[in-house]
């Protein structure tokens, strides 16, 4: 852990607070939903400080809890996986499906929907040393028994430090336009 926190304050001393895009290349494998979330952001680079990397990569990690589901899964297990890397006020506020129209809509017609990567851009919203806004989107494909879709989900979200035990970047309330 250390040399960690050795590597981002190196980071930060030598690179620039830029805006900044984190993608992953079209070739990378869908994230499903109930897998482990892990963060395919790299590492960060020139053009992003260590701190806008650990906010991208919290937004990175919660966009792969929240954007797919299964029907396979019992209901309000998308919810609680999204809801470990929020803060409470947000978590409170996320509205998921309720159980009647996820038995009739969701388990009833098979769904499933498994999303892309999501591709995170800080935006132009305030911003704090423990406050930055971003713009999340990724390709979601829903699978039920009518048939096959794709579409654009997009969020754009507060994402906070956490200070006290945890200490790391949180999802926090969703904000209109950045």
């Amino acid at each position: 852990m250390t040399w960690y926190l050795v590597l981002v304050l190196a980071v930060v001393v030598l690179g620039g607070c830029q805006d900044a895009t984190v993608t992953v290349p079209s070739s990378s494998p869908v994230m499903q939903p109930g897998s482990p979330a892990t963060s395919p952001v790299s590492s960060p680079t020139s053009t992003t400080s260590a701190a806008d990397g650990l906010v991208l990569a919290a937004a990175q990690e919660w966009a792969a809890r929240w954007c797919g589901w299964s029907w396979r899964d019992p209901h309000g297990v998308r919810e609680s996986r999204a809801r470990e890397v929020m803060t409470p006020d947000a978590g409170r506020a996320l509205i998921g499906t309720d159980s009647d129209t996820w038995a009739r809509e969701v388990v009833g017609t098979h769904e499933t929907a498994t999303c892309a990567p999501a591709t995170v851009q800080l935006s132009t919203g305030p911003r704090t040393e423990s406050r930055a806004h971003v713009a999340i989107s990724a390709a979601r494909t829903v699978r039920n028994d009518a048939g096959i879709s794709t579409e654009t989900w997009r969020e754009d979200r507060r994402v906070v430090l956490a200070y006290g035990p945890s200490g790391r970047w949180l999802v926090d309330v969703a904000v209109v336009g950045g």
